[in-house]
C-alpha cells in the first residue's frame, strides 16, 4: 500500500486472530484478516454485490482515495478496506464483530497509540504524537472543569432564582441570599441597597427604588389602596425585587460583576 506507511500498524486480536489497522490520512483495515474469524464466509460474496459496488463508488467520490485495495507480499499483503467500508464488511460478517471493529476504530481515531499493541510504543515519533494528543485532551478536560467551576455558583443559586418569574420582597431576597451562604439579613440588605444607590435614603423616597434602578428593571413598586372608615384613602407603596433583579443581585453578591449605582434622588 502506497499511502499508508507513515504510522506503524495497529494490531488487535479478535477471537485469536490478529487484525491490522493502518492509519495515515485515513484508516484502513485488513479485510483478509477480518475474514479469518468467519471461515464460512467468502470475500467475493461481499465485494461483488451491487450494494457494495455502489457504496464503494459513493465513498470514493467523497474521499478521493482508493477505498478497496489488494496488495501482495510483505506485511501489508491482503485486501484492505477504508474504515467505513470495513464497518460495512464487519456488519455483513457479524453484528457483534461490527461493534468490535467500531470500538477499535473509535479508539484509534480518538486515542491513537494508547489503544495499540506495545510494539507501537517503541517508536519515538509515535510516542511524541500520542503524548501531544493526551496533552491536548487534558487541556480540553481542564477547560471543561474550569467552566464547571465557574458555573458552580450559578448552579448553587438555581433554586434561589427558580422564582425569578415573579417579584419578591426585599426580606425574601435576604433569606434567599442567607440560605446560600451570604450573611446578610433584611435590615442589612435594606441598608446595603440604600448605600449603594438602589433605594432612596430620604423622606418619602426612603426604601423606594431610585429612578435608575427602576430603569434597569431591578425593582417594581406595588401600590396597595386602603379605604379607611372615615372615607379617606390610604395608598401604600411596597418595593419588590423583580425576577431580573433577583438574578442581578445574586450575581452581584457572588461575583461583584455589576457596577454600583450612585445615589441620585
Amino acid at each position: 500500500m502506497k499511502t499508508h506507511n507513515v504510522n506503524p500498524p495497529h494490531v488487535f486480536n479478535y477471537q485469536g486472530n490478529n487484525i491490522t489497522f493502518l492509519s495515515d490520512k485515513d484508516l484502513m483495515v485488513n479485510a483478509t484478516e477480518m475474514l479469518r474469524s468467519f471461515p464460512s464466509k467468502r470475500m467475493s460474496d461481499f465485494t461483488n454485490s451491487q450494494s457494495t459496488h455502489a457504496f464503494c463508488e459513493a465513498l470514493y467520490r467523497k474521499t478521493g482515495i482508493p477505498v478497496l485495495e489488494v496488495t501482495h507480499g510483505g506485511r501489508s499483503a491482503g485486501t484492505w478496506m477504508h474504515q467505513k467500508l470495513a464497518l460495512k464488511f464487519a456488519a455483513w460478517l457479524s453484528p457483534d464483530f461490527e461493534l468490535w471493529v467500531y470500538d477499535r476504530i473509535e479508539e484509534l481515531l480518538k486515542h491513537g497509540a494508547t489503544a495499540l499493541n506495545p510494539e507501537s510504543l517503541l517508536d519515538p515519533d509515535y510516542v511524541i504524537k500520542v503524548m501531544t494528543a493526551l496533552k491536548e485532551e487534558r487541556a480540553e478536560k481542564e477547560l471543561a472543569q474550569s467552566q464547571v467551576r465557574e458555573m458552580a455558583p450559578k448552579a448553587l443559586f438555581a433554586d434561589a432564582v427558580s422564582t425569578s418569574s415573579r417579584s419578591c420582597l426585599i426580606g425574601e431576597l435576604a433569606k434567599i441570599l442567607k440560605q446560600n451562604g451570604v450573611e446578610i439579613g433584611q435590615n442589612r440588605l435594606f441598608e446595603w441597597l440604600r448605600s449603594h444607590g438602589y433605594l432612596g435614603v430620604r423622606g418619602e423616597y426612603r426604601n423606594l427604588p431610585t429612578q435608575r434602578a427602576i430603569e434597569m428593571g431591578l425593582f417594581e413598586i406595588k401600590k396597595t389602596t386602603i379605604n379607611k372608615p372615615d372615607g379617606t384613602v390610604l395608598v401604600s407603596n411596597t418595593t419588590k425585587v423583580t425576577g431580573k433583579g433577583q438574578i442581578y443581585f445574586v450575581n452581584k453578591f457572588l461575583h461583584g460583576r455589576t457596577k454600583t449605582i450612585p445615589v441620585s434622588e
